[in-house]
């Protein structure tokens, strides 16, 4: 199965599950004797993210400061260890740089999922 790291990395190091390989393009900090996919020959790189949305049209502003705030969370120290603990790699963008990630996640699947005919129920 795939699943996200914090979802899993507690049930692998307790014996629960077997890890075979991570699908991202670098190992996880979590585990890092796991290897990646690439690694194993299989040619793929992705990986689960978590990103803060507002409405369009939310004041700039605002926009800028929840970001500024959630990158000084995702920076401090305990929180930044936790999470390293769990297997999520804390990554922090500005938001032009977050929108650009979103934009270019975007047109990497919409292919993938226009081709495979799945449609929103």
């Amino acid at each position: 199965m795939f699943a996200t790291a914090p979802s899993v990395v507690p049930l692998i190091k307790a014996g629960q599950l077997n890890a075979i390989a991570v699908s991202s393009k670098k190992r996880i900090s979590a585990m890092p004797d796991l290897p990646t996919l690439n690694e194993l020959g299989v040619d793929i790189a992705t990986g689960a993210w978590f990103g803060l949305f507002a409405p369009t049209g939310t004041n700039p502003e605002i926009v800028k400061k929840l970001n500024e705030t959630v990158v000084s969370i995702l920076e401090e120290p305990m929180i930044r260890q936790k999470l390293l603990s769990l297997g999520a790699d804390p990554i922090t963008m500005n938001v032009s740089e977050f929108t650009k990630f979103v934009r270019n996640d975007y047109a990497m699947w919409a292919p993938i999922v226009k081709a495979s005919g799945a449609k929103p129920e």
